[in-house]
């Protein structure tokens, strides 16, 4: 601990100086702005999975919306058509009576 220590010494009173070499500046410089290019990747990351995430559940939202509608024209259509059924086809009186509605379908084949 104590070599470290007094590596440290001799590193500040030889920038205090002007002695030491180029590559301490450079590391002087480099690791402060790697520190912040590193949080900054970090933030930006971060940032895009919440916009995907908050557009995913947009994109989940309009497709449930969609399927419900569907699925409610669906219902509309089918009690359209059975009231069509009960209207024409159960209706006795109209010229649309067809018995061979009630009949089973495969009654043709062997």
């Amino acid at each position: 601990m104590l070599e470290f220590s007094s590596l440290i010494v001799n590193l500040i009173s030889s920038l205090a100086d002007g002695s030491a070499p180029w590559f301490v500046y450079a590391l002087i410089v480099l690791i402060p702005f790697s520190i912040l290019i590193a949080i900054r990747e970090a933030y930006c990351w971060f940032n895009k999975v919440n916009k995907v995430v908050n557009r995913l559940e947009k994109l989940d939202k309009r497709i449930l919306a969609l399927t419900n509608s569907i699925n409610n024209l669906a219902t509309e259509f089918a009690k359209q058509k059975q009231t069509k059924i009960k209207t024409e086809v159960l209706n006795p009186d109209s010229d649309k009576y067809d018995p061979a509605f009630f009949m089973d379908k495969d009654w043709t084949k062997k």
